[in-house]
């Protein structure tokens, strides 16, 4: 599997990391068994969220099938998720492991010294940091989406990692914290 190059290392090193933690609440729900309402819950909110995965990575007919899914998660079809998981899941794991592959491939090519525009780089950091202050999730993930989309060093891309997983997780004032760290990084 190859991207066609529209998808930057940093929106292909999320996808991985949220694919993976959606692969395994997948496979301890599958595992578990369990039907109960909390465990369809979860067990739609990750099919949900693999499906918006799957998407951004051009993967649209296996998200049509996390679709499916979905919708037999929130209308307890527990005949629907028994067949038609598990083939699901083994089909997301390739993709998973090709994208790792290519990932690893596209690191070992980058060998050298990446070159980052640091103007934009400060600018960018500036409105997640202005974003996140004033708790404006959208506008923070399109700065971080704009910075994926140019050269990063590895320091910039676990900046951005790491201030996307705070975002991820609510905590917007760590995430402001953490952009303007990355700035001064930088040399704002």
């Amino acid at each position: 599997m190859k991207l066609s190059g529209k998808y930057s290392g940093i929106s292909l090193n999320h996808f991985l990391r949220d694919a993976d933690r959606a692969l395994t609440a997948l496979d301890a729900f599958m595992e578990g068994g369990s039907f109960e309402a909390e465990a369809l819950k979860i067990y739609t909110l990750n099919i949900h969220s693999v499906k918006s995965l799957l998407r951004s990575v051009g993967e649209m007919e296996l998200s049509h099938v996390a679709a499916s899914l979905e919708q037999a998660g929130r209308s307890a079809d527990i005949k629907t998720i028994k067949t038609e998981s598990e083939q699901f899941l083994v089909r997301l794991r390739e993709i998973v492991k090709a994208l790792k592959s290519e990932a690893a491939e596209k690191e070992a090519e980058g060998g050298g010294e990446i070159r980052e525009d640091l103007a934009f780089l400060r600018v960018q950091l500036a409105a997640i940091q202005t974003a996140c202050e004033t708790y404006n999730k959208r506008d923070a993930e399109n700065a971080i989406e704009a910075l994926g989309k140019r050269p990063c060093s590895k320091q910039t891309k676990t900046f951005l990692s790491e201030i996307d997983l705070h975002i991820l997780r609510g905590d917007f004032e760590d995430a402001a914290r953490l952009a303007k760290k990355a700035s001064a990084a930088r040399g704002k």
